[in-house]
């Protein structure tokens, strides 16, 4: 197509087009109010439009992309990487090839810029697997309920308050602390923890707030937490409580019409792997829990990775299409997808690095784009 106008960065007097164009493709096709830049407002904001990618043909924006850059926190290890959101194209415009585009700009710009993988969450995940993308990481997710949320622990000396805007600095110094998830900017952290209007529950001992749990309680649902295991669990119960007090009386077995209707109360609880001292506890207690696969990933260095995570006797070489894998004598030969496995899981498709490998890749909810 001779006339189109891209990939490039969005320009600020486009911004209004192109938020009707994504919240139409996403959000008011379908019936759903247009709150893309609500949702997002890190992304859709004009410091950011460099890192909106768009396509225009004949004077109007007919697809686009948003990323925003991070960097993720494995302990010691941090690697940098780009979130993908809303991969847009205007429904008659597709089957041009505009999405494949827009990928490949997004591409290219993070292997200039040093980028060690690109992630996205897709709602098409056999499109993204023909560019080279696969499921990995991996988040666990517990399922606390009445039957079982008295068996988590509760220290005496707690004292739990709330309030997103009070504690937002003990929410920062916990979570960097931590070092596991997005390493975030101390200027963009209200933006971002408070897009989606989270509840803020905090532990106090001595007057320090040592321990924080965030909950989306329309969904009853834990997206972060932070501090030491011991101290997240009864703040986990007492959060447990104070949303449950909002359904008590409304959860037994009631018959409506021919059927018969459970009002649950429950909470759900996204952990990572790596909080190691959190899992222990809820697994020995037996807390149900669900495994899944954090984003979709494409590795853009899987040599610098390895080598980052400190796995320096095992090698990497791009062979045509696919990848040598070398471990001493032992070679084996990936695709780029496959790879996404063999070093991010969650499934573990080769012991050729030992037990060292996969190590799960998270984020919390909180830094989803």
């Amino acid at each position: 197509m001779k006339d189109i106008d891209g990939p490039r960065a969005c320009r600020l007097e486009e911004l209004e087009e192109l938020l009707e164009l994504v919240n139409f493709v996403f959000r008011t096709s379908s019936g759903r109010l247009p709150t893309i830049a609500t949702d997002y407002p890190h992304i859709y904001r004009e410091s950011n439009l460099e890192n909106v990618r768009v396509i225009g043909v004949g004077g109007a924006l007919r697809a686009s992309l948003g990323t925003w850059s991070m960097q993720i926190a494995l302990g010691d290890v941090r690697l940098n990487t780009v979130g993908v959101n809303a991969v847009t194209t205007h429904p008659d415009w597709r089957g041009r090839g505009f999405g494949e585009l827009l990928m490949r700009d997004v591409e290219r710009r993070e292997r200039r810029a040093g980028s060690d993988l690109v992630h996205l969450s897709a709602g098409v995940p056999e499109w993204y697997r023909k560019l080279d993308y696969e499921d990995g990481g991996c988040q666990l997710t517990y399922t606390l309920n009445r039957g079982n949320v008295e068996f988590l622990p509760r220290p005496e000396e707690l004292e739990i308050d709330s309030g997103l805007e009070g504690y937002l600095e003990d929410l920062h110094r916990i979570h960097t602390n931590d070092r596991l998830g997005a390493v975030r900017d101390r200027r963009d952290l209200a933006l971002i923890v408070g897009r989606t209007s989270p509840q803020l529950y905090v532990a106090k001992r001595a007057g320090s707030v040592e321990a924080y749990v965030l909950v989306r309680e329309a969904e009853k649902l834990v997206i972060e937490h932070g501090g030491a295991a011991e101290l997240v669990a009864p703040l986990l119960g007492a959060v447990f409580e104070r949303i449950d007090k909002v359904n008590e009386g409304r959860s037994t077995t009631r018959r409506g019409g021919d059927h018969q209707v459970e009002l649950k109360s429950h909470l759900t609880v996204e952990v990572s792997p790596l909080q190691s001292g959190l899992v222990a506890l809820l697994d020995r207690i037996g807390i149900p829990v669900s495994r899944h696969s954090w984003h979709m990933v494409q590795l853009l260095d899987p040599a610098t990775i390895l080598e980052k995570l400190g796995i320096r006797d095992v090698t990497v070489a791009k062979r045509g299409d696919k990848f040598l894998v070398q471990a001493g004598e032992r070679a084996e030969s990936y695709s780029r997808r496959q790879l996404v496995k063999l070093i991010f899981g969650p499934e573990r498709i080769s012991d050729i690095a030992g037990d060292r490998l996969p190590l799960p890749l998270f984020t919390p909810a909180t830094d989803h784009v």
